[in-house]
């Protein structure tokens, strides 16, 4: 049959495809990412079609989970209350902790009157503690100064009753032992005078001994005390001039006589 017969319906003719090579195939994914190069921190990357459809994805089937300050999962409207044995996440203390951190006014009391009762202190100061706690502070600055005051004044009233200034034993010994050894110092320079007097007294000023504080600012009492250092130098001179006059006579010798004088406070 002919082509051209009107009974026959003509087949279409098959378009030759060109041959395709593997040279001109689309590389892969994995290819891709292996050959992309490095990029520097801050850059953009630009994903594929491809790479971004698996990165959509990835994303709408498992979200990240939203981290709070503490790395935390903060609590959702949706989430159900817990009542097992899991931690619950709080925005603030506990009363519990707020109680344990924060003394309470009663404790703050109780406690005030376990240490004035370890202290004895009296009924009615007992009292006079409870009133200062629950003052304001303006108050009890003012409490304090005043009493401050009273006992500046019981103080001074003390000081005022208290019995003129005596020179006690214990004074007078001391005094008889160093003066004995000033006068025996070869540093000395003079045995009569103020000059061994006031060694004696700088030393009494060194070591107090029994005196009460700034004693030498009163002028009686310390006038009391130069007294019975003169007295006790005028002693000692006393008893070394008859024993020297005792060795001249017994014919005594220089070491005799330095013993003797040594042991002239004891006699």
């Amino acid at each position: 049959m002919s082509p051209c017969d009107p009974g026959i319906p003509s087949q279409p003719q098959a378009q030759a495809l060109p041959p395709t090579s593997s040279a001109q195939a689309p590389p892969s994914t994995s290819s891709a990412q292996a050959l992309r190069p490095l990029q520097r921190e801050g850059a953009i990357i630009l994903l594929s079609n491809h790479e971004q459809e698996l990165h959509d994805a990835m994303m709408r089937s498992s979200p990240p989970p939203e981290l709070s300050i503490l790395g935390k999962r903060p609590r959702q409207e949706g989430d159900l209350p817990d009542t097992g044995d899991t931690d619950v996440e709080d925005d603030g203390p506990s009363p519990m902790q707020s109680q344990a951190f924060t003394p309470t006014f009663s404790n703050v009391a109780a406690a005030c009157l376990r240490y004035a009762s370890k202290k004895k202190l009296r009924a009615d100061q007992c009292n006079d503690l409870e009133v200062f706690l629950v003052d304001s502070p303006l108050g009890r600055q003012a409490k304090m100064f005043t009493c401050l005051i009273s006992l500046e004044n019981q103080i001074n009233a003390f000081q005022s009753a208290a019995a003129p200034f005596q020179v006690s034993d214990e004074l007078k010994t001391n005094i008889t032992n160093y003066a004995l050894a000033v006068l025996l110092s070869v540093k000395i320079s003079a045995y009569k005078g103020n000059i061994p007097r006031n060694h004696i007294l700088d030393i009494i000023r060194k070591f107090r001994f029994d005196l009460p504080v700034g004693i030498e600012h009163d002028y009686a009492s310390w006038e009391k005390i130069k007294r019975e250092v003169s007295y006790a130098l005028t002693q000692l001179r006393a008893k070394v001039k008859k024993i020297i006059d005792k060795s001249i006579a017994s014919n005594q010798n220089i070491f005799g006589l330095s013993q003797q004088i040594v042991q002239a406070q004891s006699s």
